[in-house]
């Protein structure tokens, strides 16, 4: 199990881009929301970013490297060890650069907790049809990450 979650919640919002889902979207760890537990971000491509970057670095070690939110000046700079464990900073940096959440993971289980949101984003998706028509690519898109992620999760 790991020590955070990615939440996503139902309440959709979409635009006339057909490629921005957007709904509450935030970080649980230690008893603290990540920006914060009324957030809402464009969930795709957020998660669709995260996970490319996530497997981008799965053969690295030592490395660092950052992954955005979009709707805010928030971020989590990540630092991957020999061990395969993550370091990840939830930086906001409107006015100073900020931690406000410290996570200690493994690569792993950071994958596991976005397949598990990639997951539930499909599901709210499908549960309101919007797996069909404008935003059918977009689901269509999730399908395909949530397979790389669980192909590499092994």
């Amino acid at each position: 199990m790991s020590n955070f979650n990615i939440v996503i919640g139902a309440d959709v919002v979409t635009t006339d881009y057909p490629h921005i889902i957007d709904t509450p979207f935030y970080i649980y760890s230690q008893d603290k929301a990540f920006p914060d537990v009324e957030w809402t971000d464009f969930t795709y491509p957020v998660l669709n970013d995260w996970a490319y970057a996530m497997l981008y670095h799965k053969d690295k070690h030592e490395c660092k490297f950052t992954v955005y939110l979009m709707d805010g000046p928030y971020r989590l700079d990540i630092y991957k060890d020999k061990q395969m464990k993550l370091f990840i900073q939830c930086i906001n940096f409107r006015n100073e650069e900020i931690t406000e959440l410290f996570i200690r993971t493994d690569y792993n289980a950071f994958l596991s907790v976005l397949h598990q949101a990639i997951k539930e984003t499909m599901k709210i998706m499908f549960d309101i049809n919007m797996h069909r028509g404008k935003y059918k690519n977009v689901y269509k898109q999730l399908i395909i990450i949530s397979k790389e992620l669980q192909t590499a999760m092994g």
